[in-house]
């Protein structure tokens, strides 16, 4: 839904988010804390393989490595590189390309490169064209004709067909997983290039507030629920299971509320289960091996930790946090630039940090 859709993912995409972009300073504690990037733009998808930190940066359009204070870019495209991960063994890498053309998925391995034609599939399946968003049966006839002449979209619809990767992971067998926020689900993407469903995420329920309802121009429309589109932005691998972030549209900057979810999906299934959820601006999410997670709140001043019992702390302070991922004792966080883009120029960096968790 493009007025009360994601207010987040849209705006990464475009930029209209800004805020200089804050993080532990290297010199405060260099024996834990660390800056391994501090002219970065987007660093949407942050993955750590044999001691090499992989950062894919959306608004340069390049997968980067580093270790040791060096830096190689490994993949560049003129469109937006949004994801990037790579196999175990460090053989293989897959990153998403996206632009006014297309999306796709780049697999690069022992066997050679193919590209997987993430659009294609949308088109042709649009696998969440079945799933109804908006306002549930029986809401009054007023309010949907409230909400349509305040906001100028249908106030009931189904899936679009729309496309945007957001996060890879690799899956084990030869095959990857994508994140596709503008489809609302998670993709297989074989070692052939070969492009399947493995899941459609759930509608995201909301009741409206008589606050937020006035604050939208919809006063008729307090008490109802809204469903709104999930909108993954991340998917990780642990112990067989993938736990995938959602940015559940709608204004999570403070309108209606911290709604951002973390779920944890069968890879052969498909099958959900909302594992956490009131985070504000959920933008990515990394599991420890004792099964901790941690997730980058876009609107919520950092990373927060969320241990197996449930109990929740600040991991990590810092401004408008997106790519990150969770290796031995660190944490590798990635942060928003401040861009103006009317001369498209940066006002201020985003970095890569690495942080002592």
């Amino acid at each position: 839904m493009r007025t009360l859709r994601t207010l987040v993912v849209s705006a990464l995409s475009a930029g209209a988010l800004v805020g200089a972009a804050a993080a532990p300073s290297a010199a405060d504690s260099p024996n834990w804390n660390r800056t391994l990037d501090d002219m970065a733009l987007a660093p949407f998808q942050i993955v750590v393989n044999h001691q090499w930190v992989y950062v894919a940066d959306g608004f340069y359009g390049t997968v980067t490595r580093h270790k040791g204070g060096t830096s190689q870019v490994v993949a560049q495209a003129q469109g937006e590189i949004a994801a990037v991960d790579v196999s175990p063994d460090g053989r293989s890498m897959a990153y998403t390309v996206a632009d006014e053309t297309g999306t796709w998925l780049h697999i690069s391995g022992p066997g050679g490169d193919v590209v997987a034609d993430l659009l294609s599939h949308e088109v042709g399946a649009n696998p969440d064209a079945g799933v109804e968003y908006g306002f549930v049966a029986g809401t009054p006839t007023a309010c949907l004709e409230e909400f349509e002449a305040a906001l100028g979209f249908p106030a009931v619809y189904t899936g679009v067909v729309d496309s945007h990767p957001y996060a890879v992971a690799w899956l084990g067998d030869g095959s990857w997983a994508v994140a596709d926020a503008g489809g609302n689900d998670i993709l297989r993407v074989g070692p052939d290039g070969s492009v399947s469903t493995l899941a459609v995420l759930p509608v995201q329920p909301h009741v409206l507030t008589s606050e937020q309802a006035d604050a939208f121009g919809i006063p008729g429309c307090a008490g109802e629920t809204y469903r709104f589109e999930p909108v993954p932005t991340d998917v990780q691998t642990h112990r067989g299971m993938l736990y995938v972030s959602t940015l559940p549209g709608g204004d999570e900057a403070g309108a209606l509320g911290a709604r951002g979810s973390v779920y944890a999906l069968s890879a052969s299934t498909g099958a959900s289960t909302q594992v956490a959820t009131g985070f504000g601006g959920a933008t990515n999410v990394a599991v420890a091996p004792d099964g901790t997670m941690y997730v980058s709140e876009f609107f919520g001043g950092g990373v927060t930790e969320v241990r197996p019992n449930g109990e929740r702390r600040l991991a990590a302070a810092l401004m408008t946090p997106i790519g990150l991922d969770v290796q031995g004792a660190y944490l590798y966080a990635g942060t928003l630039a401040e861009i103006d883009f009317e001369t498209f120029t940066p006002l201020s960096y985003g970095s890569v940090v690495r942080i002592k968790r």
